[in-house]
């Protein structure tokens, strides 16, 4: 992925104990950023995925570029998300790209709730797969793009978080 701001500023966790470990690694200038990771989903009452974060308070508009994604099952996705800790069945918005799928977003709105998806929008088509995830107060929007500057909103939701999130691939 491509995040929009340096990603020394990032840190990698693997959420609910994911296995096999994950890593974050910056590249081109900390331009670039690839992850690998393991896990069994992001999804149900708890994730267990890599998560490269930074916190950020307030609203946000943030933009990565998905130029591949390795897909081992049906359930392999990228994209970006809001979290609102580290643990497994934390609240979360998510913008999430996968083979089989497509654009999607999904969230879980209470901790340790299930997750719910709340629309989808789309084929995804590396690596001209462009995601960006906004945040104006608790309303959550998610776009797509081919390119990077065109974007077309494909979902939205209303969802109360804390001020200050974990956002990130």
């Amino acid at each position: 992925t491509t995040p929009a701001v340096p990603t020394t500023v990032y840190t990698g966790i693997d959420v609910g104990g994911a296995t096999p470990a994950g890593s974050s690694t910056a590249s081109n200038n900390d331009t670039s950023f690839d992850i690998t990771g393991g896990g069994p989903n992001i999804y149900g009452n708890a994730d267990g995925f890599h998560f490269a974060y930074r916190s950020v308070t307030g609203d946000f508009d943030f933009k990565a570029r998905v130029a591949a994604l390795g897909s081992l099952n049906s359930s392999t996705k990228g994209g970006l998300m809001a979290r609102a800790t580290t643990a497994g069945g934390s609240t979360n918005v998510f913008a999430q790209v996968s083979e089989i799928n497509g654009y999607r977003l999904s969230r879980r709105a209470t901790e340790g709730g299930s997750t719910s998806l709340i629309s989808g929008g789309g084929a995804v088509s590396y690596p001209n797969t462009w995601v960006r995830l906004q945040r104006v107060g608790n309303t959550f929007t998610a776009y797509k793009s081919t390119d990077g500057t065109n974007w077309t909103p494909y979902a939205s939701a209303t969802q109360t978080m804390p001020t200050t999130l974990l956002l990130g691939m």
